[in-house]
């Protein structure tokens, strides 16, 4: 199984990366980022929904020996989770910010 990380550890990670001119994706691996933060970020969150999808689907396997089903439902909640750790993410920076300015 694969090592998974908070949201903003890997937008975190991504920030390291881009820093040193680098382009892989740490969810991926690929090399796939432009060095545009914006298409960057789109990427890398989309990589993240897909692992989530992956350990639901693996989850679900281990407790049922199959996929049972792959519902409006469950995507309405990897959004859900992706935009609460988003949050999370935005108020930590917004911390960071606020501690470096006192």
């Amino acid at each position: 199984m694969r090592l998974t990380l908070t949201l903003h550890d890997y937008l975190d990670k991504y920030m390291d990366i881009v820093s040193t001119g680098q382009t892989w994706c740490p969810i991926c691996y690929e090399s796939a980022f432009e060095l545009n933060r914006g298409n960057d970020i789109r990427h890398l969150i989309g990589c993240y929904k897909e692992l989530k999808l992956e350990l639901n689907f693996r989850n679900q396997v281990s407790r049922y020996g199959e996929v049972k089903n792959i519902s409006k439902a469950l995507l309405k909640y990897i959004d859900d989770v992706v935009e609460d750790e988003m949050m999370v993410y935005h108020l930590k920076y917004s911390q960071q910010q606020d501690d470096d300015q006192i």
